[in-house]
């Protein structure tokens, strides 16, 4: 159920970026459910209260690590004056409240992939809702994101570079399947360890395999792996099969984690 209120609802945003501080500003500008002057009066102090809070470095906590759903509260409190206001309606599933803690450096990471996202949304006026998930599967903070937009885009699209770019920093992967007039789902992972350096399951493999293995961890699709290495979409369908059962997964990006997290990823 798409919802469009928050357990946070009018509490005031306590670490915005500055593009969503001021897409909070424009929201309640053009709300219609204010007077110009209730709507001038709401913007003068988001703007005011997040300007003190920009001014201020967010405090360390103890032991560099973040209750996971200490974690996604904070994120509700960033996206509260743009659910209250309905600039977009927002289904907001948070993570098991036992779930590991994170790190503060994967904590800060998710929170800004998933405002980026959010900011393409709002750029994008064939998006009306988004779902944004947190879950953890013991090593890894799994964010899903999704909206209900035209869809048909590509990860390789210029407006996803910092996505990227920030979740590589990370060491994490990232996948998105996109089809026109379905909207786009994101399927992020962030590792909440250290590379290991394990390196079994990778010493048994092929060349091809090991190319293959590095072009899925970069995100390329079957397709996409085919034409960088010049062989058929079902020969790398083959290849990807049988890495995932060497693996033991069931999914491409557990397979790309699994790769990026024993620090043994190919290179071409």
């Amino acid at each position: 159920m798409i919802s469009s209120s928050s357990p946070h609802d009018g509490a005031v945003p306590n670490s915005e970026t500055p593009m969503i501080l001021l897409q909070s500003v424009l929201a309640v500008l053009r709300s219609r459910n204010l007077s110009d002057q209730a709507a001038r009066v709401e913007a003068e102090r988001i703007a005011s209260d997040g300007v003190l809070v920009l001014r201020n470095e967010r405090p360390k906590l103890m032991d560099g690590i973040e209750p996971v759903a200490l974690a996604f509260r904070e994120l509700e409190d960033e996206l509260a004056t743009l659910v209250k206001h309905q600039v977009l309606m927002f289904d907001l599933v948070p993570p098991p409240e036992g779930g590991r803690a994170l790190p503060v450096s994967v904590a800060e990471a998710a929170r800004e992939v998933v405002r980026l996202l959010v900011l393409i949304s709002l750029e994008d006026h064939a998006v009306s809702r988004v779902r944004i998930k947190w879950d953890c599967d013991g090593t890894n903070l799994l964010v899903e994101f999704r909206d209900d937009g035209a869809g048909g885009r590509d990860r390789s699209d210029d407006i996803y570079r910092h996505v990227s770019e920030r979740i590589q920093h990370t060491g994490g992967h990232w996948d998105m399947e996109s089809t026109a007039g379905w909207g786009s789902i994101f399927n992020i992972a962030f590792p909440l360890d250290e590379p290991r350096n394990t390196f079994d399951e990778l010493d048994g493999l092929t060349d091809i395999q090991r190319d293959v293995l590095s072009l899925v961890t970069q995100g390329m699709t079957n397709v996409e792996i085919a034409a960088q290495l010049h062989l058929s979409a079902n020969t790398i369908k083959y290849h990807v099969g049988n890495l995932m059962k060497k693996f033991g997964v069931t999914r491409r990006t557990e397979l790309a984690v699994q790769s990026i997290t024993r620090n043994k990823e190919p290179v071409v």
